[in-house]
């Protein structure tokens, strides 16, 4: 049941006595030095390190960190020599991901969903001789970073010698109970620095920054939590109480002994009765919350109303780390942590060959093929000097309008442009951005870009000394979901669980046109509702095709009548498209595949019961759907923030434009 007796709190640090007090030092960053100068050597944890081998599995290193109590292993090469860190966390991540217990350490190093992998040692690796000022200062960069781990540090000397590995908690120790170090250095007792005034409720995350599951959930579903939140704590609680505190610590025990990821977490929680040694008073001195982590060999309590079960907030040893960087950079931990996902120019990397470049004084003919062969929707093209105010790019839209307007299929693209230029009523349906912007933002931008009556798909990406990149477009969102290779990622993506119907345009926000529509009239409609896709619906009232914007760019390419049909034109398309249906119930993830796969930019929501189309899913509503995050953590799933922290955590963002 729930954990009880909150006073039970610091009383194994009762007989903790902080040492004499120093003289106060100043850190490399300014400020007061908490540490006092001393170095790593000098309060080195009075322990051997855990040492593993390359060779060794996941199972070996969750046995060791299990049966030895620390949160992280050293892992060596065939040479000798430190090849990474493999952390608590690498075990909570591989739980998650259902590895197998087999798999070698150098295989998951490798892999890239490590913590502490080799090639990063460099950031994770300080000398014996540096300060504690500095090691605390590497965690909250590396915390900042989000990729990297945050909760240690390898202690290596200039020539490789490996001298051990320090955490969060033993900088916690260092800062306030340091003779449960058993370092050389007397430091400075914690009644002495301003620390020692402290309480738990001045340095926990307080409640609504703490993620919590209720006790009827599974295993994998807290793992979930803990992953997407990168908080390394889930509270299981209900209004019965607390039940108890998830960790990455719970995650190696449970992976150790072989626990399904399906196991109730409430009955695998009643098998730890150390779990009801977690509660503090927020009111308890901080000096004596961090002995009692000490003592116990904990990172993390759960601080209570004194005298209550009733949980106000969460206290970890980074927390403790944080507030002794105060005026640094690690001010903005006090926030939520964000997992912001890809970057525009990493997607763009993946898929060079979709780059189109059109020659000088391409015609709109040539264009439209340059688009047809790569299934690319907008085009570069090289401009003149003289046409400087000219951003060089058209698109899709830009072919449609010229169709719908009776330009011939020769006429120069760049008198297209200039007239485009010269009668657009609002910003041009693109914009410059860095190749480090991220996909959410990237989403976003394109949403809030967008000037009534027009839509925003594409996104130059610029070079950092100038020049262009490539193209960003919304299918490339779609693209980026398709890469996603792993189980968490798609889930920080919100693509795990949100079905298409969630972000579709419904069938009565779609345009209609009739099988005997000419397909310039089916076109022009397009530009009259500002969309980029029309359901062709029979006199029955059946939905029975799809006309787009690519539609244009075919009709462009091959020289097509404006007034064909548009029955016709269905019937010579039948054997060149890609799978166009889904159902409403079809993951945004695998609708994301169909479309990235394919190059297509709309799929038809059809009911399995009627058959009949109830709705189209665009690449710019699964860009709406990545962008419409906007809460504590922009990539957890928004049904997972509905259950867990109420409908207030997530906020759809409300189109202002037109649809796509």
């Amino acid at each position: 049941g729930p954990e009880a007796d909150p006073e039970q709190t610091a009383g194994a640090a009762a007989d903790l006595k902080p040492q004499a007090a120093m003289a106060s030092k100043t850190d490399p960053e300014g400020g007061q030095d908490l540490f006092h100068g001393t170095t790593v050597v000098e309060a080195l944890p009075g322990r051997d390190a855990c040492r593993l081998q390359l060779r060794d599995t996941l199972g070996d290193l969750a046995e060791a960190l299990a049966t030895t109590g620390r949160t992280a292993a050293a892992v060596f090469g065939e040479d000798g020599r430190l090849a990474g860190l493999a952390t608590e966390n690498d075990v909570l991540r591989a739980y998650y991901e259902e590895a197998p217990p087999g798999a070698h350490l150098g295989e998951w190093l490798e892999g890239g969903a490590a913590r502490a992998p080799g090639a990063q040692l460099a950031r994770l690796t300080v000398l014996p001789s540096a300060p504690l000022a500095k090691v605390a200062e590497c965690m909250v960069e590396n915390a900042l970073d989000g990729s990297f781990a945050c909760h240690h540090v390898a202690v290596c000397s200039e020539d490789g010698r490996f001298w051990g590995v320090v955490d969060s908690q033993d900088l916690v120790k260092a800062l306030l109970c340091p003779e449960a170090l058993g370092g050389q250095h007397p430091l400075q007792s914690a009644e002495h620095h301003e620390l020692g005034d402290l309480t738990v409720q001045d340095v926990m995350k307080p409640w609504d920054l703490v993620f919590t599951c209720t006790p009827d959930k599974s295993m994998k579903d807290v793992l979930r939590m803990v992953l997407t939140t990168q908080r390394n704590s889930t509270l299981i609680s209900d209004e019965h109480g607390i039940y108890g505190i998830v960790t990455p610590r719970d995650a190696v025990r449970a992976f150790a002994d072989g626990v399904s990821g399906g196991a109730d977490i409430a009955s695998w929680l009643r098998g730890w009765p150390g779990k009801l040694n977690r509660i503090v008073p927020c009111n308890a001195k901080l000096s004596e919350a961090a002995a009692y982590m000490a003592v116990l060999d904990l990172r993390h309590l759960v601080a209570v109303t004194p005298g209550t079960s009733e949980a106000v907030g969460v206290l970890s040893c980074l927390d403790v780390v944080l507030r002794s960087r105060r005026g640094s950079v690690a001010q903005r931990l006090r926030e939520p942590m964000r997992k912001p996902g890809p970057k525009v120019g990493d997607v763009l990397a993946q898929h060079p060959h979709l780059a189109t470049v059109c020659k000088p004084r391409a015609t709109l003919g040539e264009v439209a093929e340059a688009l047809r062969a790569s299934g690319r929707t907008s085009a570069m093209l090289p401009v003149e000097a003289e046409h400087a105010p000219l951003l060089g790019l058209i698109t899709e839209n830009d072919i449609l309008r010229a169709y719908t307007g009776g330009w011939p299929r020769d006429a120069p693209v760049e008198a297209w442009l200039r007239l485009a230029e010269i009668n657009r009523p609002s910003p041009p349906p693109h914009l410059l951005v860095p190749a480090s912007m991220r996909l959410i933002d990237a989403a976003s931008l394109m949403l809030t870009a967008a000037a009534p009556q027009r839509t925003c798909h594409h996104l130059v990406v610029k070079g950092v000394t100038g020049g262009w990149l490539g193209v960003f477009s919304a299918l490339d969102v779609a693209r980026a979901l398709w890469g996603l290779c792993s189980e968490l990622d798609v889930l920080r993506a919100s693509a795990d669980r949100v079905e298409v119907s969630s972000i579709m345009k419904p069938r009565a926000a779609v345009p209609t046109v009739k099988p005997t529509d000419s397909l310039e009239h089916a076109l022009s409609k397009l530009n009259i509702f500002c969309q980029n896709a029309a359901l062709v619906v029979n006199e029955t009232g059946f939905a029975c095709g799809l006309v787009t914007t690519r539609c244009a760019i075919e009709a462009v390419s091959e020289g097509v009548s404006h007034e064909r049909s548009v029955a016709e034109w269905l019937a010579s398309r039948e054997a060149l498209d890609g799978p166009r249906e889904v159902a409403p119930g079809c993951r945004v993830s695998d609708a994301a595949a169909i479309m990235a796969r394919h190059s297509l930019h709309h799929l038809v929501v059809v009911d399995p019961a009627t058959r009949d189309a109830v709705g189209v899913l665009s690449s710019l509503d699964l860009a709406r759907g990545v962008a419409s995050i906007s809460c504590h953590c922009p990539f957890v799933s928004l049904g997972w923030l509905r259950a867990c922290q109420g409908p207030a955590a997530c906020r759809w963002q409300a189109p202002s434009a037109g649809g796509a």
